[in-house]
This record gives C-alpha cells, structure tokens and sequence, in this order.
C-alpha cells in the first residue's frame, strides 16, 4: 500500500495533520444539526418514537473545510451565520479547526444560523430537513476577486448555479484560472436550475453528485457509461456518489473508474458525502490519480459513518493510512471510453 501520510504537527494539535501549501475555500451552510436517533423511519401519519436527541456541528461547506483541514489541506470558509450565539460558536468551532474564518458574513435582517432537523436509524439511514436561515442571504455578489487571495481552488457545496457562473465569469475578468468544484445537491439543480448546471459542467473542475442527480443532469445514459458522453458536456473530473456501493471517478483523460466502499459498521451516513469530497479534494492537492483517489476518499467517508454526527469521525491522514493498511487492495475497474462496472 502507498504511504499517504503527510508530517504531523509537533507537540499540539492532535486533529490535524501539517498544512499542505494548498488552500481550500469551502462556499456554503454551516449548520447546528439536531439529530434524532430512531428504531425507524416513520411513514406518513404514523408515529415512532425517538430513542436519543444530540446536536452537532454541521453544514455542508463547513463539513467539507473541516475535513480537508484534518486531512492536512488548507482551508477556508464563506458562509453567513446568524448573529446569535449558535453563529459565535461555529466561528470558534472553524477556527479551533485551522479553518480560516475571516470571510464569514453576519446576517443583515437578523435572521438565526441555519440549522438542520435529522432522523437516523440503524444502520445510518437518514431523512433530513433543513432551514436554511441566514445561510439563505449569502448570494453570488458576496463573491469578489478579492475573496479568492490567495486561494488556489474553490468548492461550492449545495449553492446553485448562479454562484459557479459568479466563479467563472470573476475567473475571466480576472485573467486568473479558478479551480472550481461544485456539489449542487438536488435543490441546487432544482427546476430551471438543472439546465444552468449542465450548461457550465464542462468549465467546472469537479463535479460532484449523487446517481439521482447524475440521472437528472445525463438521462440518457447510466453513470457507468458516462465515458462514452463527449468531453465537451462534461467537467474534467466527476466524482458520481453511490451510497453503499462506493463511487464512480470520471477524469477527462483518463476515463471513468468504479471504486468500491468499505465495509465498516455504519451508524450514521449523514456525513458520508461531504467526507467523500474532503478526500477528493484533499487527494487532488496532492495530485492522486483516479485510481488512488477513489480509495482514498472512500475511506475517509467510511470512517465518518463508524460515529454520530458530520464531523466526529473526520480523520487525519494518518487515520485514513492506517485504516488503509488494514484493508484488502480495492478492485477498481474501467478504462477511458468504456463501462466501469461494479
């Protein structure tokens, strides 16, 4: 197995591992996440009931700026809290984390800091409902060249498309490339908006989604197949997210790449998504390949659901080598312009 560690830092924090000179902007919710423990999902009109109650600190864009920092990357975040105490706290939290906060934005209308309602059974299955609060002000005019100083890639999580065509527009005023990476999640190709995503894919770095959103984005062909799609409706890489059964890795020179998931005793899958993206991009400032970087991200998702909450189980890069070394080497199948079948 490939040795993926990076220097650890000396005598202090033990969550994180040495920066990398990369940096990270993480643009999206940070949330309090009110998770609710049940023996089931309720169906409609029916009554089940609920087992434990914990909060924890959550947030798509938060997530994945925490992930990549105890990875070793570091990271950024833009989002808007609250001017409450559940917005002081994920400040402290962030910043605690190695995460720089300096382009957080405080509610203009007073509203609270996201936050978000789940119910997991066992086994980590989950629904979850989410107000959106003060993370619903931040809009693409928050964007500006100066909020990309020193900024090497940006990741744009569960925002619309009018916030990458903010991206890509600054990036060609500018002169300057941004590395853009965007998880849309279903609201963020809701409606109109499917079209706008599919539109600027292929100006996107790295486009994340799920086998749901792929089907919407690309219908007429199976997330295996997407090799056989011109490169031109593309991004230059896909990640296409496949729950339990693992993920299919596009890379535009290279083809499409199916990695399986681990095999761990799951508890909570809430996290699992935007750990898988903290390894993509952690492993892509690192300039892993296809065939390193599905395992790799896999395992930092897997590690997520072994606890309770988004960001618990986060793991250093030490964690993930180790947990590495204690698995069989994965089968990863496919080549450029063919299936990658599980």
């Amino acid at each position: 197995m490939t040795d993926l560690r990076v220097p650890t830092l000396r005598g202090g924090d033990a969550q994180r591992e040495r920066p990398l000179s990369v940096t990270v902007l993480t643009i999206g919710a940070v949330t309090t996440d009110r998770l609710m423990q049940v023996d089931r999902l309720a169906m409609p009109d029916e009554e089940v009931r609920v087992t434990a109650v914990e909060s924890y600190d959550g947030g798509s864009a938060a997530n994945v700026a925490v992930g990549v920092s105890r990875l070793g990357v570091r990271a950024a975040y833009l989002g808007c809290v609250g001017n409450d105490s559940e917005g002081d706290h994920h400040r402290r939290i962030l910043e605690s984390e190695g995460v720089d906060i300096t382009r957080i934005r405080t509610s203009r209308t007073g509203a609270r800091t996201s936050t978000v309602m789940g119910f997991v059974e066992p086994g980590g299955a989950r629904q979850l409902y989410f107000h959106g609060g003060a993370s619903d002000e931040l809009s693409p005019e928050d964007l500006t060249a100066d909020t990309f100083d020193g900024i090497d890639r940006v990741h744009l999580c569960t925002l619309g498309p009018e916030f990458a065509e903010r991206l890509i527009d600054l990036g060609r005023s500018s002169g300057r490339k941004m590395l853009i990476s965007f998880d849309p999640g279903c609201l963020g190709i809701a409606g109109e908006r499917l079209h706008r995503v599919r539109a600027i894919a292929p100006a996107v770095d790295m486009l994340f989604v799920n086998a749901l959103e792929f089907g919407l984005l690309y219908p007429h062909v199976a997330p295996a197949d997407v090799g056989r799609l011109s490169s031109s409706e593309l991004p230059a890489r896909m990640a296409i997210k496949l729950g339990q059964r693992g993920a299919y890795l596009y890379n535009r020179d290279q083809g499409v790449t199916y990695h399986p998931a681990f095999a761990v005793a799951a508890v909570d899958s809430t996290g699992a998504g935007d750990a898988f993206a903290a390894g993509c991009l952690a492993g892509a400032a690192q300039a892993y390949g296809e065939a390193r970087l599905g395992p790799f991200a896999n395992a930092v998702a897997a590690l997520v659901t072994q606890q309770f909450g988004c960001r618990t189980g986060l793991p250093t890069m030490t964690r993930v080598t180790s947990f590495l070394q204690t698995q069989s080497e994965p089968t990863t199948s496919g080549a450029s312009g063919r299936s990658a079948q599980p």
